[in-house]
């Protein structure tokens, strides 16, 4: 298996950033974080997952907000 050629086949969901940008904006305005962390954030939110990260301001970040069940800190588990 080559993992360049064969990634393809990988059962992973690809969604454009463009798609997320729009999202994303909204959540740094909101949130006073990087349109690159508000990234990740809006990827949570759209497929309904939870973030496990390891950047606990990003997590105190929406810790106050209905985005926090989307978000976890991997120093907590």
């Amino acid at each position: 298996m080559n993992l360049l050629t064969d990634a393809d086949s990988f059962p992973v969901m690809k969604i454009p950033v463009s798609d997320l940008a729009g999202s994303a904006l909204q959540l740094a305005m909101l949130t006073d974080r990087s349109i690159f962390d508000c990234l990740y954030m809006a990827l949570a939110v759209r497929t309904a997952e939870v973030m496990i990260t390891g950047y606990q301001r990003l997590v105190h970040a929406v810790a106050a907000s209905p985005l926090k069940s989307h978000f976890a800190f991997l120093g907590d588990m």
